[in-house]
């Protein structure tokens, strides 16, 4: 029994060890591309490569189930990081919402069970787990995301939900002349140039409630880009009430939310 209970321990060390190297190999690629607006064909035959090694660790880890579990924990990480080094300046974090922030987003929200509620850059479906608990099945659940990865992802979690691959720019084309109570936005504000910026903030106002709601997070890092300083200038002038939560520093990176109302009286 003791030699079989030293040798779980040893797996369960080759799993920890193998999760960690990942990690590591990730976020190193991760900081050279970080700083451009995406990264050089280099960093991608690096990412590429680094890949290829997950995948056949992987498939030697699966045999057992913990280490199976263990590989499962490291997909939607991985799928962050690998979004983040191609398109850094469409996703916003190399790294998905933790739990901490996805509680603190979807309880900032005001709606009913039987609104119409949009997330716009749902990513894996942190935030949107949540969401659809608190809507149960009399409301309405409206997604949408432009990585493909993510889509399959999201149709595989919420197969009750609206999965739509499209830009956020395009949203009253996906509302059937309908108005959403709640818009919750996953998207990297500070990272847009200005006129996408205008594209889809015009969007998400033009398919809100006269009385709803818009919820939004972003980075600590990036708080005093010029991007997110012109984001923030278009929240105050468009909407009656703006707050921010504190900053929440379990998430990587650390993080604040955006509760914005279109009436200065929250719905109550």
């Amino acid at each position: 029994m003791s030699d079989r209970i030293a040798e779980d321990h040893h797996k369960r060390g080759i799993v920890a060890a193998k999760e960690r190297n990942v990690s590591t190999r990730f976020l190193d690629i991760a900081s050279m591309g970080a700083h451009r607006g995406r990264a050089s064909q280099t960093d991608c035959v690096v990412l590429n490569k680094s890949l290829d090694r997950i995948k056949c660790e992987s498939e030697h880890m699966t045999d057992d189930p913990k280490q199976g579990a263990a590989v499962a924990r490291l997909k939607s990480p991985l799928r962050f990081v690998e979004a983040f080094i191609r398109e850094p300046l469409t996703v916003g974090s190399f790294w998905p919402s933790s739990a901490t922030l996805s509680k603190v987003v979807a309880y900032s929200c005001d709606f009913k069970p039987h609104d119409t509620v949009v997330e716009l850059g749902a990513g894996t479906g942190p935030i949107t787990e949540l969401l659809q608990e608190r809507l149960g099945e009399r409301g309405s659940l409206v997604m949408l995301e432009t990585s493909a990865s993510n889509i399959e992802v999201l149709r595989s979690r919420f197969p009750r939900c609206r999965i739509i691959h499209d830009s956020a720019e395009n949203l009253a084309n996906h509302l059937g002349g309908g108005k959403a109570e709640c818009i919750i936005s996953g998207l990297a504000w500070g990272n847009m140039l200005p006129a996408a910026q205008d594209r889809i903030f015009d969007a998400m106002l033009c398919s809100l409630a006269t009385d709803g709601q818009f919820v939004a997070f972003g980075y600590l890092h990036a708080i005093w880009y010029p991007t997110t300083q012109r984001f923030r200038k278009r929240l105050f002038r468009s909407f009656d009430l703006v707050e921010t939560t504190p900053i929440i520093w379990r998430n990587l990176p650390p993080a604040l939310v955006y509760r914005c109302w279109r009436k200065a009286e929250p719905k109550s």
